[in-house]
Formats: structure tokens, sequence, C-alpha cells
């Protein structure tokens, strides 16, 4: 790699004769996992032999597995243009302690040296197109925690620092004196792309490309990362994105960045560039998280890579993911650090009057942005999920069942706008007395509880945002006190809605304890 230059008239002299060709793009295949590696195997052999795939690193930590998922690879698309990612540069530890073999700079320059005799790119290369082409261009880049500048979580106990929780610090090895902490790492894989192609030149020739996709392994933007009260572990912001990768981004000025690294399905706009991440992920992650992790159908529906280009059309059309979805229609608030969801909640101890469970008031969970069919299949692994805690309930500890509420304490909240109740009569939309507590909202179950992620995007998105604007519990209503229907809708909604079961209370004595205590019940009026 060390000396290599980026020839323009050569390139020219390389595009092969027109035909429509689709460009695809993927990122952390983790092949070093068996179904993943079964993914790659069982991708067509004759669909994409025109096609050119976009591999956004994360393939293994073995060279020899790195070299037969490229070769796949190869065996199925006419080209494949690559950058490596941390696993691909982990090098592991030596014996009893002592430096492994190698470094991961120069795990770095022997996977580039592979790439030169697979035939796999790793320097820009043209695409031609009816319209003028597209300029793939690879991006190599480290993460560094400067490029982290968003405000840290508040009040909590217990957040871990990224040297505790990313086992890049573990297992990459970095020649005297680099550091990831102090971003000279990232600084350094960075100047490799200097080695690669001259960035000056290919900013001059930049208008020549009617389009122009970039794509590397880390995030160049804070936008294109959840905020930090949303990650499992929050300081894992500190460790997903770099600013050398940014400038450069912001230099060449393309149409597309495709990126990978936080297993997150992704389609935004930021500052007139499109940024797209079409994760495959680990196999639990596509069971467990499928709508955070998808873009449209892929990767579950859609068993290919995700296609980001044609030759013939362009650009292809815009792909739901549930977290640009989030943004796009909230926008983010960094400087809320108290308020976290109960999966990160989880983990950690609040140490201050203002933590709270739960979601910025007024919006919706963000997987409830992801796509339809992904949603319907999350809820309803809930749904078997819940059934099978309720048939052991009584060996459920406290912490996972949810609360009872008393009628005096429920009409206090409610008077003050502290808390929602929900009615989960199996008949709520058309109760049989005609009637129901004033303000609450219809949710029979198991007839909406267990099907309202089914629901029109915005139709659910607006359901939902109604459900949490309050800044209290979530308060579940049955016709009476002892109301199995009620314990299994709260352990459904906390699921769901990603709460802590004990932050939902069930009202003790139902609706026939509320009306007996003469709280206000009105008429019912349909779909209210």
């Amino acid at each position: 790699m060390s000396g290599f230059a980026f020839d323009f008239d050569e390139l020219d002299q390389k595009l092969p004769d027109a035909r429509r060709v689709r460009v695809w793009a993927v990122s952390d295949v983790h092949t070093d996992m068996k179904q993943n590696m079964v993914w790659i195997a069982n991708l067509s052999t004759t669909a994409h032999t025109d096609d050119v795939l976009v591999l956004a690193g994360d393939v293994s930590n073995k060279v020899e597995e790195v070299e037969a998922t490229l070769t796949a690879c190869k065996q199925r698309f006419s080209r494949v243009f690559f950058v490596p990612g941390n696993h691909d540069l982990w090098v592991g530890r030596g014996k009893r302690g002592s430096p492994p073999p190698e470094d991961s700079l120069g795990r770095l320059r022997r996977l580039q040296g592979l790439c030169r005799a697979l035939g796999v790119e790793t320097a820009p290369g043209k695409v031609p197109g009816v319209s003028g082409g597209l300029l793939v261009v690879p991006l190599l880049s480290w993460h560094h925690p400067q490029w982290d500048t968003e405000p840290e979580i508040e009040g909590w106990g217990g957040v871990r620092a990224p040297e505790q929780v990313v086992s890049d610090f573990a297992l990459t090895a970095w020649p005297e004196p680099l550091s990831i902490l102090d971003g000279s790492v990232a600084h350094a894989v960075d100047a490799v792309n200097d080695e690669v192609f001259d960035e000056a030149e290919l900013v001059r020739n930049r208008r020549s490309y009617a389009s122009v996709l970039t794509f590397s392994h880390f995030l160049p933007r804070l936008e294109l990362n959840p905020e930090k009260r949303y990650l499992t572990a929050p300081m894992l912001a500190k460790a997903v994105g770099s600013s050398y990768l940014k400038d450069r981004v912001e230099r060449l000025r393309p149409d597309m960045h495709v990126f990978g690294h936080t297993h997150f399905g992704l389609d935004m706009v930021v500052d007139g560039i499109r940024y797209l991440q079409a994760p495959l992920a680990y196999p639990t992650e596509r069971e467990l998280r499928a709508t955070t992790v998808a873009l449209g159908g892929f990767p579950a529906l859609d068993p290919r890579p995700c296609l980001v280009w044609d030759s013939v059309s362009g650009w292809a059309p815009a792909y739901r993911g549930a977290w640009s979805e989030y943004y796009a229609r909230y926008g983010r608030r960094p400087e809320v650090t108290t308020v976290l969801p109960q999966y990160v909640a989880t983990s950690l101890t609040p140490h201050s009057e203002t933590c709270r469970v739960g979601w910025i008031r007024g919006r919706a969970p963000a997987w409830l942005f992801g796509p339809r069919a992904h949603r319907e299949a999350e809820a309803l692994m809930a749904v078997r999920e819940v059934r099978r805690l309720v048939a052991k309930q009584h060996e459920l500890p406290e912490s996972v069942q949810p609360q009872s509420i008393e009628v005096s304490d429920c009409q206090k909240l409610h008077m003050e706008g502290k808390c929602r109740i929900l009615d989960i009569r199996r008949d709520a939309d058309t109760p049989a007395n005609g009637m129901r507590i004033t303000g609450s909202v219809a949710m029979p179950h198991p007839s909406l509880t267990e099907t309202f992620p089914s629901r029109p995007d915005d139709e659910l998105i607006e359901f939902c945002e109604r459900l949490m604007d309050h800044e209290g519990p979530l308060v579940i209503v049955g016709l009476a006190a002892a109301c199995s229907d009620c314990v299994e809708a709260a352990l459904l909604l906390a699921w769901l809605l990603r709460l802590r079961p004990r932050d939902l209370r069930i009202l003790r004595g139902g609706l026939r304890a509320w009306v007996s205590q003469g709280g206000a019940v009105s008429p019912a009026l349909q779909g209210h």
C-alpha cells in the first residue's frame, strides 16, 4: 500500500463496456459467526455478476476469514470495494503478556496487500453509468473520544469508561507512542489515506463526476449516532467516530456516505450529504432488535445487501430506519442527560431526583419507527415472552412486576396531569356500561395491546406520543381488582414502550373502585 498513488488516467482506461450496473452496500458482516458466513454464501452467484459491492468493514479478526469472505464476495460481484473495521484490526494479545506478533497498523497493511492479491479495491474507482457514472472512494478511519462533544450522562452511577466497555483497547496494538485515547491512532490511520490517493486532485476533479459515494467503517458525524442516553453503554459514543474522517467527507462533498460500526440501520441527510448504514450485524441482534438493525427490508426480509445506486436510474430511494426516522421527527436533545430508557437504566444507579426512566415526554420509543414488518415480528416475540412470564408470575421478583396504585393516589396524579390512564377492558372501545374514566385512553387487551405496533407508521407514532405525553406512570385499569389481563397488559406495555414494569401501575380495585370512590367518568366515544 505504501507509495500507491491514485491514477485518474488509468482509472478511465479500466472502465468496462457500458451496461447496467448496480451498487450494493453492507457493513458489519462479522463472518466469524457461522450464520453470517452462511448469509454471504447464500447470496446469488448469478444475480450480481455486473454489480459492485461496497463492504464497509468488520468482517473478522482472523485474516483467513477475511480472505474467505472477500473471495466469496468477489465470486458473486464484479467488483468489491472494502475498508477494514475495528474487528479486522484486532490482533489479540501475545503469549504470557508479550506483544502480539504484529500491531494493528501492520494488520491494516497486510489486509491491503490481501485485497490487492484478491482484486478487491481499496482505492477510488469509477463505476460507469448513463449520466456520468459514480466515483466510489474508500476512506480509512479510526475512532477517538474527542469526536464526541455532546454532554455526559448526569445523576447516574455506574457509567463505565470507554476502555472498560470497548474491546478495541485490549485487542488492538499500536506502535509507540500512538494511543486511542489521545486521538493519535485516529490521526495515524487517517494519514494512510494520503498514501492511497491524492485528495487534492480528487477534490479538483469532483465536478467531473455526476455522482460520488464515499464510505468508511466509522462515523463522520455525531448526528449519525443515537444520543448517548440511548446507548446500552453510554460511553460507547466515544468509540464510534472520527473528526479526521468528518473533515475528509466535508472536503470531498459526496452525494452519499456509507458507514458501519454501530449496527443501526440508518438513512438520513445532514448538511446536504446522504448518510447510510446497512449492517448485517450479529445474529442475536437481528433476532432481538431487528427493528433498529433493519434498513427497509434489509437484512431480514430482503436477504441481499442494500441497493444504493443504479447506473440507469441513479440513487436508490430513501429507506426507512428506526433511528433516522426518530430524529427526523424529533431532532436531537443532547442536553437531556438524566432521562434514560429502561435498557440503559437497568445497569446504572440513580443518584439524583432528576433521574427518570423512560423517554422524553411526548416521544415514542425509537424502535417503533422501524420498518413495519420488523415491528410486527418484534411485538410477537414480546407477546410470547410476556405470556411465559405471566405463567410463572408467582416466581418473579418484585423488580419485574407491575405495582398497584390506590384510587386516591391515582386521582391526585390524574388531576395534576402526572399520569396516563389506560383502559384495558376487552370492550374498552365500546364498553358495555358506556362509561370510561375521564381522560383515559382506550387500549383493549389483548386486541390492541398486542397489535398496536402493526398500525400504519404515522398513526402508530401519534398514538404512542399520546401515551407518553405525561410525567408520571402509566396506570392500567381493568374492570375489577384481581384482573389477570391487567398484569399481562402491564408487562407487555413495559416491554413495547421500553419501560420498567414497576413504572406501570395497576389501579387497585379497577374501574369499580374508581367509580365507588367518586372518580370522574365520561361517556365512551369510540377511538378516544
